[in-house]
Order: structure tokens, then C-alpha cells, then sequence
């Protein structure tokens, strides 16, 4: 008689997706910035980056939604290339998006494309500069390129 494996390399690839994508929910600016200031009757934002992504169609956020989360999805399970290009495939449709930024960053930098790398997080923080992981991060990567100076100011 064979023992029962509870868990299939399949099943475990699954889930794992399953909580990046819940994970990238949250770090998704798009899904609550609306409804909060729809709810809060807020007037709108006067910051550039946030009168852009307001500028997006509903169509639009649509799809920047399904491509960036089908990124966080081929990034959980191992597929680095895939998850590049849909992020960056994400941020021609949005370029406010600061979790793409964020994302994308963290990914170039395994890849060893440090400028990029840096381009991305300097671009997240600057949408996002209350992110405590988007300044950990470009702090993290300024300090791998011996930018020490950088690195304190962040």
C-alpha cells in the first residue's frame, strides 16, 4: 500500500499563487484608492501620479489589473522573465502604478540590472514615499551600489 501525498507539486504551485495574487491585492494601489474616496466623498487628488491613474478608463484598469496580477502570479511560481515583461507590459498602461514600480524593481535586481533596478524603486517611492518597503528597498539597493550617501537620505 503507497502513503498519500497531501501535497502535490502542482497543488503547492497553485496556492502559492494564489497567495501572491492575494498579497499583491493589497499592495495594489488601484483597488482602494477609488473606493475610498468615492466612499470618504473626497475631492480629487492633487497629486500628478493619482490624476493619471484617474485618467485610466475603466477598461484600461481593467486590463492593467489582469496583467499585473497575471505578473504576481508567473513571479510566485517561478517564472522571473514572464513576470518582467507583464510588469513592465502593466506599466505602459499605468506608469502611476507604484506596486508595479515596486515589484518590477525587486525583480530586476535579481536579475542584476542595478540601474534599472534603481530607476524602479527611486520611481516607487516617489509615487508612494510613505512605503516603508519601497524605501527599505531603494535604501537596500543603493546600498548594494555603494551609494552610501543615497542610502542614509532614504
Amino acid at each position: 500500500m503507497t502513503k498519500k501525498r497531501f501535497g502535490s507539486h502542482r497543488t503547492i504551485k497553485l496556492t502559492g499563487a494564489i497567495l501572491a495574487i492575494g498579497i499583491g491585492l493589497q499592495g495594489c494601489s488601484l483597488l482602494s484608492k477609488d473606493s475610498q474616496s468615492e466612499a470618504a466623498g473626497q475631492s480629487k487628488p492633487s497629486n500628478e501620479a493619482e490624476n493619471q491613474e484617474e485618467a485610466l478608463t475603466e477598461r484600461e484598469k481593467q486590463t492593467f489589473q489582469s496583467i499585473y496580477f497575471e505578473g504576481v502570479k508567473n513571479k510566485a511560481i517561478g517564472n522571473t522573465r514572464r513576470a518582467v515583461k507583464q510588469f513592465r507590459k502593466a506599466l505602459e498602461i499605468n506608469p502611476a502604478a507604484e506596486a508595479a514600480h515596486y515589484e518590477l524593481s525587486r525583480l530586476l535586481e535579481k536579475q542584476k540590472a542595478g540601474d534599472s533596478a534603481v530607476m524602479h524603486a527611486r520611481k516607487a517611492v516617489a509615487l508612494s514615499d510613505s512605503s516603508y518597503w519601497y524605501m527599505k528597498h531603494l535604501g537596500g539597493l543603493y546600498r548594494d551600489h555603494n551609494r552610501y550617501g543615497k542610502a542614509a537620505q532614504v
